[in-house]
């Protein structure tokens, strides 16, 4: 069998039925790329020799790729395309950029403050209220019949990319919680977890290895590696406070000193009245998290002259916060000398409450704290699939102190080459854990966002601003991690914002 592109001409009308177009692809030109967490991609040229336009490809027709048969190594759509129209001949050459389904992730924002669920459902959440909403994408995601995965306190989504939300939740599972996605050819998302047993085909460094002669290549690097690790722009809880207003007959709207978090009740003239979130609620009063006012429900109805109002909620207020791995800084302590101390600052801005903040810190220091081996190579070898484990064994190879014997490495990426033949040569990448370098393109685009999240009139933080010292003294819960905040709780003045880089 050889290797295969085929087109769809005509999705909108017939989804399943695909054109051959392999005789119009340029030989050598096809190459795939399949990184865990991220898009796949695929890029080939076809060739229209006549200039007629007749094997022209058109920006968001779905492409498939396969060996002529049942494996499929790649189903997405043209992503984008350029033109070259050269001198001497009438041909015509289309480079296609092909992206595979989950770009679709990254066409929809999330903008919701989920409570109590779990990392499962969080998914479902994402994909059900806004993916498919207010059309369906077709992609689909079932929970798993026994959901095991980590309940999440409180998180936010600030109008980011669906993709970036399902990052965001691969970040908070740590230990043996630890997950990764994909969309598959079915465009049925998986999030699952990490795989703990290996693929069928090993690695050596001996005369039988699956690496072509001279390709095989071992580094090691504290790229992204932290043992403390500190956030910023967290959101956590105050005690219960209670706020209270006279009514003048005209005012609707009611200022609050901190930002609404939850756990809100309200009584007027000492009767008891509802109060629920803005958009989801006919309550008799309402307000959005993280807004420092609550108003009157509809209809809007001034509350009497006189007439007592009192509220009693928890507040949410920014912080900053720090964890650490005590047995990594040792094991550097020993190595290095000095403090054995490598710190990182991160932007928790979507996180609520103490609990998933912990979980958040702890999920970098799990997928950061570790020097990481990465071993690469090229293999003419199929079947080797992102997101899998890889049993390694390279005799010659030193690392800190000892060969490779036997250990699951992660295959962290495959990329494929056409070799002109009309078959496929892989380049591999694998990695001892979770590699730092798969959450660049996530941590980037926080860093580039413009949105922002406001608090109250005094008080706007960027999704990349950091909280300076002028944060405040109340803690949600009790937590081993280290809370970073002034003493005194009561003063809500203009917040000292600063400008850091999300590392």
């Amino acid at each position: 069998m050889a290797l295969t592109v085929l087109i769809n001409e005509a999705a909108g009308s017939d989804p399943d039925t695909f054109a051959d177009k392999t005789a119009y692809v340029r030989s050598g030109s096809v190459n795939l790329q399949n990184t865990i967490d991220q898009i796949a991609t695929a890029s080939f040229t076809i060739i229209d020799e006549t200039g007629a336009a007749t094997s022209a490809p058109i920006t968001g027709q779905p492409v498939k790729i396969t060996d002529g048969g049942s494996t499929v190594y790649f189903w997405g759509t043209i992503d984008s395309l350029k033109i070259q129209v050269r001198a001497g001949n009438d041909a015509v050459f289309y480079d296609c950029d092909c992206t595979d389904y989950s770009k679709v992730l990254e066409r929809h924002l999330v903008f919701n403050t989920y409570t109590g669920l779990t990392i499962f459902t969080l998914v479902k959440k994402i994909i059900d209220d806004f993916v498919n909403l207010p059309d369906d994408e077709g992609v689909t995601y079932t929970i798993p019949a026994e959901d095991d995965s980590p309940e999440i306190e409180e998180i936010r989504f600030n109008y980011v990319t669906a993709k970036a939300a399902l990052d965001r939740l691969t970040l908070l599972g740590s230990g043996t919680d630890v997950y990764y996605w994909y969309i598959d050819s079915a465009r049925a998302l998986q999030f699952i977890e990490r795989p703990t047993s290996a693929t069928a085909t090993a690695l050596t460094d001996d005369g039988s290895s699956i690496a072509l002669a001279n390709t095989l290549r071992v580094s090691q690097t504290a790229q992204q590696y932290r043992n403390v690790q500190y956030i910023s722009n967290a959101k956590y809880y105050t005690i219960e406070l209670t706020d209270s207003w006279k009514g003048d007959g005209v005012q609707t709207t009611f200022p609050t000193r901190y930002p609404i978090g939850k756990d809100t009740s309200i009584t007027v003239g000492g009767a008891t009245k509802t109060i629920g979130e803005a958009g989801i609620t006919t309550a008799n009063f309402q307000y959005e998290v993280g807004k420092a006012n609550i108003w009157t429900g509809t209809p809007t109805t001034a509350v009497g002259d006189g007439v007592n109002i009192v509220l009693k909620y928890k507040g949410l207020y920014p912080t900053t916060a720090t964890d650490s791995d005590t047995a990594q800084i040792a094991a550097r302590k020993v190595i290095e000398g000095g403090s054995g101390r490598y710190e990182r600052m991160d932007n928790a801005s979507d996180m609520l409450g103490s609990d998933t903040s912990d979980s958040f810190m702890a999920g970098l220091l799990s997928k950061n704290g570790a020097l990481n081996t990465v071993i690469e190579y090229d293999t003419d070898t199929a079947g080797l699939t992102s997101g899998t484990l890889q049993a390694t064994t390279l005799a010659r190879v030193d690392i800190d102190g000892s060969a490779i014997s036997g250990a699951d490495y992660l295959i962290e990426s495959v990329s494929a080459r056409d070799t002109g033949t009309g078959r496929l040569r892989y380049s591999v990448r694998t990695v001892s854990g979770d590699d730092p370098a798969q959450w660049e393109d996530y941590f980037l685009e926080l860093k580039n966002a413009t949105r922002t999240t406001q608090f109250d009139n005094t008080v706007t933080l960027a999704l990349t601003e950091a909280l300076g010292t002028d944060t405040f003294d109340f803690n949600d819960s009790e937590s081993e991690a280290v809370r970073l905040m002034s003493t005194d709780p009561y003063v809500i003045g203009d917040a000292n914002v600063g400008y850091s880089e999300v590392m």
